[in-house]
């Protein structure tokens, strides 16, 4: 085909996937198109050129970049290849790894924490050292969140949280009703909410106050849902303490229906949730420490990702929210995953060639696909329907379609070259290697068909 577009890339993506079904499938008599929905996962190891496998915090800026931070310091990741900064190497950060990543949805700012509580921004492409930051003595910062009135909030390991004015540059301890302990995780929802999970109770800040919301069992995981709601991830029960998983729904500080059944076992560690996020479509995900990644849906349930390898077998850490509907998680030690929704059309042509085999498919600039046999010609799919396209043909052994820059399309059969014009093929005869089977078809940045048959190779140039 000519030079391809996004939207032509991803259609001829499908059509490779959809001949490989034809192919698999058979023909059968005629009905509606088999629709699955599934996912796929790809995965970035240090062998594939991520910088570190420790990743503790995940973010997307505006400009499309995914910045990852961990133990190396932080990676930008423009989806082929990653470029390390070092802590050292950013104004403002000391050297020290990175506690978290957030940015400003309003201004595409991207704050970066380092465990000591020391920040650098990125502003306009360029980082910068934002000029508030001071060595804590509250310990290690374990989360940091961002609330859109401006205030960055720091969750810390000694049992403090700090709110940071990013235009003053004023930081305040928010303590009042917390509990004593470390903070594990802080989150700002919506309506300008702050959660957090301080000693494994969850808290919820009203009027300056931390207040407990009802959960009675040891909280391990917090996630904000899109209607201003939270949802919680607890251990099984006090007797099985760090083991298995329940997970609950809270609107304000009401609790809402339990999440069950639970498709894991609640009596091993390896149930454990460690991170919870909820996608854009409603569905709320849950990675485990060591059975993998699963997702609920309202009205379906609890459903586990097939995966395999560290998707499966190590502990799910950071989430965040891709572009075109995907979703990213790190594993510890195991790399960096995106995981992409997938819808698989099974398409099946008319019985009349039921002993056929796919040869080829290929798409068109107009839309259509067009599909190639080893004995019934070439077939068109448009608007839903499959037509078979012989006249003109000369053998119906079509074994390859191409569509050049200048949307001709051409079949290549066992007996020669055609193209299509006016609803017909068209034989082309000369030179005469065009009259012997065409194996091959593909155009250069010149313009040039060429044209691989079984007495030689031709090319088209200028008519």
């Amino acid at each position: 085909m000519h030079s391809l577009g996004p939207w032509q890339r991803d259609l001829s993506r499908w059509c490779w996937g959809a001949a490989l079904f034809l192919a698999l499938t058979g023909y059968s008599s005629p009905a509606e198109p088999t629709v699955s929905t599934g996912f796929s996962v790809r995965t970035w190891d240090t062998e594939k050129g991520l910088p570190s496998d420790d990743i503790t915090a995940l973010a997307r800026t505006p400009d499309g970049y995914l910045w990852i931070g961990g133990a190396a310091g932080l990676a930008r990741f423009d989806g082929i290849r990653f470029v390390l900064l070092p802590t050292n190497q950013l104004p403002g950060l000391r050297a020290s790894p990175i506690a978290g990543l957030v940015v400003d949805d309003i201004t595409g700012v991207l704050w970066v924490a380092d465990r000591t509580g020391a920040f650098t921004r990125r502003r306009q492409g360029r980082f910068e050292d934002p000029g508030f930051s001071q060595p804590l003595k509250v310990g290690a910062v374990n989360s940091v969140a961002w609330r859109r009135n401006g205030t960055l909030w720091l969750g810390t390991e000694k049992g403090g949280v700090l709110s940071i004015d990013t235009a003053q540059g004023q930081a305040t301890f928010v303590t009042n009703g917390l509990p004593a302990g470390p903070v594990t995780q802080i989150l700002c929802g919506g309506q300008e909410q702050v959660w957090a999970l301080a000693n494994e109770k969850v808290v919820r800040l009203a009027g300056g106050l931390w207040r407990e919301v009802g959960v009675t069992l040891p909280a391990r995981a917090i996630a904000a849902s899109r209607d201003g709601g939270l949802w919680v991830a607890t251990v099984s029960g006090y007797r099985l303490l760090d083991r298995g998983a329940r997970v609950f729904k809270f609107s304000q500080e009401q609790a809402g229906s339990e999440l069950e059944p639970y498709p894991w076992a609640q009596d091993t560690l390896r149930s454990k949730i460690t991170s919870l996020w909820e996608d854009p479509q409603g569905r709320l995900w849950a990675g485990t420490r060591n059975e993998g990644v699963f997702y609920w849906q309202a009205g379906a349930g609890w459903q586990r990702l097939t995966t395999e390898g560290p998707l499966a077998q190590l502990p799910i850490t950071p989430m965040l929210e891709g572009d075109e509907g995907s979703l990213w998680f790190a594993s510890q030690r195991g790399g960096l995953h995106r995981l992409m929704g997938s819808r698989v059309v099974t398409l099946r042509l008319p019985p009349a060639v039921q002993d056929s085999f796919i040869l080829t498919t290929g798409a068109a600039a107009d839309g259509s696909i067009w599909v190639g046999t080893d004995g019934a010609g070439a077939f068109r799919y448009r608007e839903g329907q499959f037509e078979q396209e012989t006249n003109g043909l000369t053998n119906l052994q079509a074994g390859v379609l191409f569509e050049d820059r200048q949307t001709n399309l051409w079949a290549g059969t066992w007996a020669g070259l055609h193209r299509w014009r006016d609803g017909r093929f068209e034989s082309v005869t000369n030179p005469e290697p065009l009259t012997d089977a065409v194996l091959g078809l593909t155009e250069d940045k010149a313009e040039n068909l060429w044209v691989c048959t079984g007495s030689g190779l031709v090319r088209l140039h200028g008519g």
